[in-house]
């Protein structure tokens, strides 16, 4: 499959498979660590920016998780809060889980 997305939008998205296959937690969180620590990637764990994005919208899901990214590819300009959310509803549509249960409160 043949992705549409702008070439920044997938060097984007490559940074936040980066985080996730690295870490092993989804992008959001890492960045949420990130943001209590105060540190960046660069301070925290000696890894360049350009090759890692903490932000939301990849999930670790070890069957799902590049799908999920490929999906999300298409819209970046969710808050991350709601990007996250918005992959664990669709994951969840997926998998047969209710998504209310997994979603981050608002």
């Amino acid at each position: 499959m043949r992705s549409t997305a702008p070439p920044d939008n997938q060097r984007w998205v490559a940074r936040k498979i980066n985080v996730v296959a690295r870490f092993h937690k989804s992008s959001y969180h890492v960045g949420r660590l990130l943001e209590q620590s105060g540190l960046s990637f660069p301070e925290r764990y000696d890894l360049p920016l350009e090759d890692y994005a903490a932000h939301g919208g990849l999930l670790p899901h070890p069957r799902y998780w590049l799908w999920n990214c490929l999906a999300r590819s298409q819209s970046p300009a969710c808050p991350e809060r709601e990007d996250h959310n918005l992959v664990v509803e669709a994951l969840c549509l997926v998998t047969g889980r209710d998504h209310k249960s997994l979603r981050l409160p608002a």
